[in-house]
């Protein structure tokens, strides 16, 4: 068996204009625009992948869902 590889990735969170997160995460696939993830709680799309400081970057901005009734 071939052990998996994760691919590290530095993260900016946003709602709107404010940001409510940075940092780093890792994911074991990898991360495409429109994408969702968990990151501090919060249910994010990706809104841009690329490259900052000869690391991978991931603009994330806040999913907003419907409330069930």
């Amino acid at each position: 068996m071939i052990p998996a590889v994760a691919t590290a990735y530095a993260y900016e969170l946003r709602r709107g204009e404010d940001i409510l997160s940075t940092g780093r995460l890792t994911a074991e696939n990898d991360v495409a625009l429109g994408d969702e993830l968990t990151v501090a709680g919060v249910v994010a799309r990706v809104k841009e992948v690329g490259w900052t400081d000869g690391e991978r970057r991931l603009m994330l901005e806040e999913a907003l869902h419907p409330q069930p009734e």
